[in-house]
């Protein structure tokens, strides 16, 4: 009981650090604090009332059930089912559209049948995030105020070229300016993540309920650097990664998205200090490659805390 009591005080300091920014510098939130947080989810999150057995998915179940969330609800032991499970008593959907972009659909309309079949129940996630990374990229220059992306016909220099779909890991390096940019490509300015060993350092941020949770820190050979094999990866608070008035323009970039579940990826450029945002995706699989198993299920039962407050009322302390 007194190890409990100890993981719930510490828990709530690190929660109290996490959404007042204005309290917190840049990394100042000690790493034990981080995983004792982390564990301290654990503990908490059975403690719900009126949990479901199980969620109806609109969408592709199949995805669902192999991705982050598919771990989230076993580990909640709440079971993903199929749209025919839904009924007059049903108070809670899971939407769940992967690749967008690539399957060129607005899945608006079939969320929305099932709205008015039970108008009474909650739909996670029902917001179109168009995955394009075109649009990605000007949602972040609005909210941010800078730029990634570059006009290959008149850049001058090398620029990355990645395809405009999600989860293709096909960037390369050319040399601008280019005559004619194939359209299904963006050009960006490249990013200088590099850190010592070799290495490149990409940011992972998970976000549940429009906000984010904690982070992932990626890493992985220069020489593959728009990979997605990880030479290792760790947990971190969002608050190691992110100062104080990024984070809240980050909880602005993925309200301007309607990311209001998923992960967002991002690059810190080591010569200008700036933050850049290069992905985001409302239906993401996980934990990374190659991270330590034991950060991996924290990772799981931290999302699954943050799942619990927003969706499944949490029993009042």
């Amino acid at each position: 009981m007194n190890d409990l009591n100890e993981a719930l005080r510490r828990l709530k300091r690190v929660e109290k650090l996490l959404v007042k920014p204005a309290y917190n510098n840049y990394g100042t939130i000690p790493p034990d604090e981080v995983i004792f947080a982390a564990k301290a989810a654990t503990v908490h999150t059975p403690h719900i009332h009126r949990k479901p057995r199980s969620i109806p998915v609109v969408g592709d179940l199949a995805h669902l059930q192999g991705s982050v969330y598919g771990k989230v609800l076993q580990w909640l032991n709440i079971r993903p089912v199929g749209v025919e499970r839904i009924n007059t008593d049903t108070r809670l959907i899971f939407s769940w559209f992967p690749n967008m972009f690539i399957q060129g659909t607005d899945p608006t309309e079939e969320i929305e049948s099932f709205r008015r079949k039970v108008p009474d129940a909650s739909v996670i996630n029902d917001t179109y995030i168009d995955d394009d990374k075109a649009v990605i990229q000007a949602a972040f220059e609005r909210v941010f105020g800078h730029s990634l992306q570059v006009d290959p016909r008149t850049h001058s220099g090398p620029a990355v070229k990645k395809s405009r779909a999600n989860g293709k890991h096909d960037g390369a390096i050319v040399q601008c300016p280019i005559a004619e940019p194939d359209p299904a490509y963006v050009y960006q300015t490249i990013v200088n993540n590099a850190v010592p060993g070799d290495l490149v350092e990409d940011l992972r941020i998970h976000i549940c309920d429009y906000r984010p949770v904690f982070g992932y820190m990626k890493y992985r050979p220069l020489a593959k650097r728009f990979g997605n094999g990880n030479t290792y990866a760790r947990l971190a608070s969002v608050f190691d990664i992110c100062s104080g008035e990024e984070v809240a323009s980050i909880t602005k970039f993925v309200r301007e998205l309607g990311l209001e579940i998923g992960e967002i990826d991002a690059l810190r450029d080591r010569t200008s200090g700036r933050l850049y945002i290069v992905d985001a995706n409302n239906t993401p699989y996980g934990p990374p490659n190659n991270i330590e198993s034991r950060d991996g299920d924290l990772g799981i039962r931290w999302i699954a805390d943050a799942f619990c407050r927003a969706y499944l009322d949490p029993e009042p302390e």
